[in-house]
């Protein structure tokens, strides 16, 4: 028996009167909902990030290094990015390097862990740039 039907007959034997009907607790959404609702934000987060660059320089400065490292067949993660490109607003490295693996230049090899604190060390991509028979 819960806890909260086993209270509702306590106070009925206490005061003689019916319990007052226990409400249903607030559906909470399914794990699909809570990842789709992630992923929504994650992707309205990038889209202001870039809105916010309004001359486009960081963008070209990270899109640059990125396909410079891609060129050069180096495997590279946001990390490194950020340590190459301090100067760059940092919230765009991501985004740009989101933008540059839809657009195919390069493809996630492996795991590292973030070198930002904020992210108490959790996983992040490290990818290598695809050559142009396909293969990283």
């Amino acid at each position: 028996m819960s806890a909260a039907i086993q209270a509702q007959l306590d106070l009925e034997s206490i005061t003689g009167e019916p319990a007052p009907p226990i409400e249903p607790l607030d559906v909470r959404p399914s794990p699909a909902d809570d990842l789709a609702e992630g992923r929504r934000r994650r992707d309205e987060g990038m889209a202001l990030t870039e809105e916010a660059d309004v001359f486009g320089r960081d963008k070209a400065v990270i899109d640059q290094a990125i396909a410079h490292l891609c060129e050069q067949q180096v495997r590279f993660s946001a990390n490194d990015l950020r340590e190459l490109l301090p100067h760059v607003r940092q919230p765009l490295i991501g985004a740009r390097v989101r933008a540059n693996a839809r657009a195919g230049l390069m493809r996630h090899v492996d795991y590292t862990p973030s070198t930002l604190p904020s992210t108490h060390g959790h996983d992040i991509k490290v990818w290598l740039g695809v050559t142009e028979d396909g293969d990283a």
